[in-house]
C-alpha cells in the first residue's frame, strides 16, 4: 500500500478523500482520492488546519459576503470580535457591529452605493505566534497536496520523496520551526470568484531553494514559502502595503 502523503504511514485506514483547499471554501475540484491520505491525518491535524483557515477573519468574512455555503449546504455566517456577518438569504447579508468605524456606506454619482468593511475591526483573536504558526501550516498543507496532484504531469514523482519530509514535519507540527506568512493590507479585487493556490520552485539570492506559494480567496491573499527563506527578506517588505506575521 502507498504510504500516507502526510505522515508516510501505511498501517492505518484510508477511507476518505482529502480536499486540498478546504471543502468549506467551495473547493470540489482539488481533491485527493481515497488511498492517498490516511484517516488519522485527514480527520485529525489536517482537518484542524482547514478549520483554522476557514475561521480566519478575512477568509470567513469573504466567504460570508460571497455566499460560499458550508459542507452541508447551509448559508454562511461568521462571528468576529465586535461584529457578526450572516447571509440570511441568497445575495442578502446582515452586518452587525458595535463599532461605527467597522462599516461605512457611500453613495456614488451613478446612484449606487459602495459598502466598506474594515477588516481590522473584524479580528476575533490576536495574531500571536501560535495562531500564525497554525495558519502557516494550513498553507503548507495545501502546498503539499497540490504538489501531489501535479505529480501526474511529472515524469518523476516527487511528493512522497524524502525531499519533502521536512515539509511534512512542519505540517504535522512535529518540529518547531521559525516561520511566517504575509498578507497585503487591503483586499485585492474581491469580485474575483473562488479560491486558488499557485506555487513555484525558486532560489533566493544565496542560492538556497524553496517553494514560494500564494493562496487567494475572493481577493484575500496569503503567502509563505516552504523553507521560510522569506524571513531573511522581511525587512525589505513595504510595511504600509504588506503585513508579515512571523513566529
Amino acid at each position: 500500500m502507498t504510504p500516507c502523503l502526510y505522515c508516510k504511514q501505511d498501517n492505518t485506514s484510508f477511507t476518505s478523500e482529502e480536499h486540498v483547499i478546504p471543502e468549506g471554501l467551495g473547493n470540489h475540484e482539488l481533491v485527493l482520492p481515497k488511498g492517498v491520505v490516511c484517516d488519522r491525518c485527514n480527520n485529525g491535524k489536517l482537518s484542524a488546519l482547514d478549520q483554522t483557515l476557514m475561521n480566519f477573519a478575512p477568509i470567513s468574512a469573504m466567504k460570508t459576503l460571497h455566499g460560499v455555503p458550508s459542507k452541508t449546504g447551509a448559508l454562511p455566517k461568521g462571528k468576529f470580535g465586535n461584529a457578526r456577518l450572516e447571509m440570511f438569504a441568497p445575495g442578502n447579508v446582515l452586518f452587525e457591529s458595535t463599532s461605527r468605524k467597522a462599516f461605512r456606506h457611500k453613495m456614488l454619482a451613478d446612484g449606487t452605493g459602495r459598502v466598506s468593511i474594515d477588516m481590522q475591526f473584524l479580528s476575533n483573536r490576536p495574531m500571536g505566534a501560535r495562531y500564525s504558526r497554525q495558519l502557516t501550516r494550513a498553507l503548507l498543507k495545501m502546498l503539499l497536496g497540490c504538489i501531489y496532484i501535479d505529480d501526474e504531469q511529472r515524469e518523476t514523482k516527487i511528493a512522497l520523496t524524502q525531499r519533502f519530509d521536512p515539509l511534512r514535519e512542519k505540517i504535522l507540527d512535529r518540529t518547531k520551526f521559525r516561520g511566517y506568512f504575509g498578507m497585503p493590507r487591503s483586499v485585492q479585487d474581491p469580485s474575483r470568484q473562488g479560491s486558488g493556490l499557485e506555487y513555484a520552485f525558486v532560489k533566493d539570492e544565496a542560492g538556497d531553494e524553496t517553494i514560494g506559494l500564494e493562496f487567494r480567496f475572493f481577493g484575500v491573499t496569503m503567502f509563505t514559502d516552504s523553507e521560510m527563506l522569506g524571513l531573511r527578506h522581511k525587512d525589505k517588505v513595504p510595511g504600509d502595503q504588506v503585513g508579515i506575521f512571523h513566529f
